[in-house]
């Protein structure tokens, strides 16, 4: 075996040796809340979670069309949209994030949209149609918001991710179908570091 072999094989080692330690490790179960239903604090279909500045804890229901928001210890604070406020409604979120200064935004999968609320649940804005262009999505999946408030979104269906300001306004895209560096394979969640 060459040397160049051996070094290979010397960093695999180690880099499985370190991920055998790291899934070694004890874990402790902590808490669980919510049952299965249609009330406040209970779910259908969580799908997406996310935190806040202050360490609460919001829920993307998928069945329930709605999120909803927990303290850091996982007691109910609201559920939104409430039903009566028009242009609020969900269909079928799927992910969720929630900016710096409090505004939380769902990817709406079913209607092709983002929808943005207030830290109060109060719906400001939607932005997104169903197609392929700039700013229209196809089932989208995911969504992230970065240090400066620009919001990402998995545009599932089109293989895409796509880069809005916080006011919804289309900055950019990229990627495409395949398999090589820069394609998806229908993205369906997406982490901005």
């Amino acid at each position: 075996m060459g040397e160049e072999m051996k070094r290979i094989l010397i960093v695999f080692l180690l880099v499985i040796g370190m991920t055998t330690v790291g899934w070694a490790q004890d874990y402790e179960f902590v808490k669980k809340w919510g049952d299965c239903g249609r009330w406040d604090g209970a779910f259908q279909y969580p799908m997406g979670i996310t935190l806040d500045a202050r360490r609460n804890i919001y829920v993307a229901d998928k069945q329930n069309n709605s999120f909803q928001k927990f303290d850091p210890e996982g007691n109910f604070i609201a559920r939104w949209p409430r039903e009566s406020e028009l242009g609020a409604e969900l269909y079928y979120p799927y992910d969720l994030t929630v900016d710096m200064l409090g505004y939380t935004y769902v990817v709406n999968s079913y209607s092709h949209s983002v929808k943005k609320f207030t830290s109060q649940g109060k719906f400001v804005a939607r932005w997104g149609t169903e197609g392929q262009g700039d700013g229209q999505f196809s089932y989208p999946f995911g969504i992230d918001v970065d240090a400066w408030g620009n919001i990402y979104v998995a545009d599932t269906k089109n293989n895409r991710i796509q880069k809005f300001d916080s006011q919804g306004k289309f900055l950019l895209s990229f990627g495409k179908e395949g398999k090589k560096e820069g394609e998806f394979r229908v993205p369906s969640n997406l982490t901005v570091d």
